[in-house]
């Protein structure tokens, strides 16, 4: 074992009773494992519960689920949030709120921004659903500066009605 000559003890030299013996780890039961459970979180105590805010003037008290509706539909109504806008889409679909149309077609078209509505409009009637070639474009670009303001209205209005 030891050399019993050599008990001295000092920095890195530990008594000789707890050395570490010959073949045995200094952390025999290893590090322990990590609790690969996830979580529990109670969403509905979190979502239900209240806060306040100023509604009118008037200081209020609504959920929190609620807030976030009144913040997504504020942010969607504007129609510069598109995140917010399909959110809410597809929360209301979840719900049965918003049923697909018997035709297939969802009712919105996003539109490049670099096409105009009217130009939009006409590619809708003529081509159907985008992605639009830049030939189906381009003609549809001359075909509109062919038009008067009161025609290219009517075009737009026409394509609403389909």
């Amino acid at each position: 074992m030891a050399d019993p000559e050599n008990t001295e003890v000092g920095y890195g030299r530990p008594p000789v009773a707890t050395r570490f013996k010959k073949g045995q780890s200094g952390n025999p039961k290893g590090r322990p494992k990590r609790d690969r459970r996830a979580p529990t979180i109670d969403v509905s105590s979190i979502t239900m519960k209240p806060v306040k805010v100023l509604r009118n003037g008037a200081e209020v008290e609504i959920t929190t689920y609620e807030a976030r509706l009144r913040q997504a539909l504020a942010k969607a109504a504007t129609g510069k949030s598109f995140k917010h806008a399909r959110y809410l889409f597809e929360l209301f679909e979840g719900l049965g709120l918003v049923k697909p149309s018997s035709s297939g077609s969802c009712g919105v078209v996003t539109v490049p921004k670099d096409i105009s509505v009217s130009a939009g409009c006409l590619l809708l009637q003529l081509y159907g659903q985008p992605p639009w070639t830049k030939r189906q474009i381009n003609q549809v670009n001359k075909k509109l500066a062919n038009m008067t303001d009161e025609e290219q209205f009517h075009a737009v209005q026409e394509t609403k009605r389909v």
